[in-house]
């Protein structure tokens, strides 16, 4: 026994528990067809998503504080995060990588009014009623996103606009997102 021409040395493996040393049974079949079908226990403070009537779902992910809430004519700050849902998570946008965080000493939230089309639809959708600090997970059908001049905010730039792009302009490509947004100002 040698291994470019060394000899090989006998290696002895202990166990302090017999237990531990002791090979897991395979799995039953049954256990093997299951995989991906089983449902993840639910945390006691996992609320279910809420569907609004323009197919938009969103889910409160921490509860906001103060009494103002985000009204249709609110001007708010939002620090958010946008993936494809369909496409794997592709991340096409988020004001954590915006050019002047670094500089600025941490991300710098986009400010939009609401009810003044300045915000994607769907995710104004899922932001009505939000409070200050308040963190939303929003999920939006392709019907309440981008149009394909991308007026709306968030504007991609970069490879996100490419990303972007790629599903606005392929009919074939399922264009729902996922944005995670905390509301970090209303004013």
């Amino acid at each position: 026994r040698e291994l470019l021409g060394a000899p090989l040395a006998p290696v002895l493996v202990f166990a302090a528990d017999p237990a531990v040393a002791a090979a897991p049974p395979p799995p039953r079949q049954e256990d093997l067809t299951a995989i991906g079908l089983q449902t993840p226990p639910a945390a006691e403070t996992d609320a279910p998503f809420v569907e609004l009537g323009t197919g938009v779902k969103f889910k409160t992910l921490r509860r906001g504080q103060g009494d103002e809430t985000a009204k249709a004519t609110s001007t708010v700050f939002l620090e958010l995060t946008g993936r494809f849902l369909n496409l794997n998570g592709v991340k096409f946008y988020s004001t954590l990588d915006n050019a002047d965080a670094a500089a600025l000493g941490g991300p710098e939230p986009i400010r939009v009014t609401l009810g003044n089309d300045e915000l994607l639809p769907g995710l104004e959708d899922g932001l009505l009623g939000a409070k200050k600090n308040e963190i939303r997970r929003i999920i939006v059908p392709a019907s309440r996103g981008y149009d394909l001049d991308v007026s709306y905010e968030p504007k991609p730039t970069g490879l996100g606009l490419n990303a972007l792009n790629s599903v606005l302009r392929n009919p074939r490509r399922d264009g729902t997102m996922l944005f995670d947004v905390k509301v970090v100002r209303i004013k």
